[in-house]
């Protein structure tokens, strides 16, 4: 159950959908009707309710949900615009007492027109006929305009209406914008070793780039079949070995499987943010062409997204940040490469022990 702010004591929240808790810095979503109910804000722009929340009741948004040690709650400029409708002839009733938070009731919203046929480009029933708004505010902070658009980009890339995105989808939407090379770091990295399948190496070199930009997730154990060396090494040596080969003498130590990294709905928004500040004029493009390219229903009335949605200019905090991590990168890629480096040193000597000891001759060499 949710907490509830009484005076100046200010309990914790749990969100009622997950069950979570809701950090007291983070975003609450207070609906107005339902009694004692709190959403995250994951769940909120998820549209994921229990069975006694509509999307119509009015709610109140705080920046700052509050909490023990977190002070009292911050109220939002912003608005949430739930597309789920109300059922049509069962409107829901309003209490007029005052909430238990001591805030006003909010006048009740209007009854849904009745469906009628969905005609042209106009958005199906529950959907909002507006038009583009400023993706960001002057302090660079996403408005509602923006979100709402990643969170529907999200719940069409997450198919199985999970949560959150595999590493295959998330990729995907990078195509879908255009990134070529090494602007999509899975793709990049999806080179298969002695040791390591190709998706592993991939989960590894987005996983890294989700570390260094702080960016939320989740990891979870990769299911793929049994890794096909691809060098041939394996394959010659139990040629030669028959029965008596043993893997273990091909692996190198540090060296194992990864997690797949998850994106969350939360990651989704911040990576891609750092994305569009970091260059707007891009972005614009490649996010023109993917709400083409997917035709969510809610964009369908509101035209080609005008330039003016985004900032004129890239924001200096964030090249600054996104120049800050790319030399930690580079100096953590120089420590892997050595790492890799000798235990590859090793791997080669093993395997040429292996065959000095089929052969009967005994060689030496020197390793560089």
């Amino acid at each position: 159950m949710a907490g509830n702010y009484q005076g100046h004591q200010v309990l914790n929240f749990n969100c009622d959908s997950c069950n979570q808790p809701i950090a007291p810095s983070s975003p609450r979503i207070h609906c107005q009707i339902c009694h004692d109910y709190d959403l995250c804000a994951n769940c909120a722009l998820g549209d994921r309710f229990n069975e006694r929340h509509l999307a119509s009741h009015p709610i109140q948004l705080y920046k700052q949900s509050g909490g023990v040690n977190g002070g009292e709650p911050i109220l939002s400029r912003n608005t949430i615009t739930f597309a789920q409708p109300l059922p049509y002839g069962s409107p829901p009733s309003f209490p007029s007492h005052t909430p238990s938070n001591g805030l006003p009731n909010l006048p009740p919203p209007l009854p849904p027109r009745r469906p009628g046929p969905v005609s042209g480009n106009r958005p199906p029933p529950g959907m909002p006929d507006q038009r583009w708004q400023p993706f960001f505010l002057p302090d660079m902070t996403p408005t509602t305009t923006f979100t709402t658009l990643l969170n529907d980009i999200f719940s069409h890339l997450d198919s199985s209406n999970s949560g959150y995105l595999v590493p295959e989808a998330y990729s995907r939407f990078l195509d879908d914008l255009g990134y070529v090379g090494q602007e999509n770091s899975w793709k990049a990295g999806y080179i298969a070793t002695l040791y390591i399948s190709a998706e592993s190496m991939a989960d590894k070199s987005l996983k890294n780039t989700f570390d260094l930009f702080s960016i939320d997730h989740v990891v979870q154990q990769r299911i793929q079949p049994t890794h096909v060396d691809p060098t041939g090494t394996t394959s010659l040596l139990r040629g030669f070995l028959g029965n008596a080969f043993n893997p273990s003498m091909l692996q190198t130590p540090g060296i194992a499987e990864g997690p797949m990294p998850l994106l969350t709905r939360k990651g989704f928004l911040d990576i891609t943010t750092i994305e569009v500040l970091g260059d707007p004029s891009k972005e614009w493009g490649n996010l023109s062409r993917v709400i083409r390219k997917y035709d969510l229903p809610r964009y369908r009335s509101w035209g080609d997204l005008p330039r003016s949605a985004l900032p004129d200019l890239p924001d200096p905090r964030t090249l600054q940040k996104v120049a800050a991590i790319h030399e930690v990168a580079k100096a953590k890629a120089a420590r892997e490469l050595a790492s890799v480096h000798a235990g590859q040193m090793l791997a080669a000597q093993g395997r040429q022990n292996a065959l000095d000891l089929i052969s009967g001759d005994t060689r030496y060499y020197r390793y560089y």
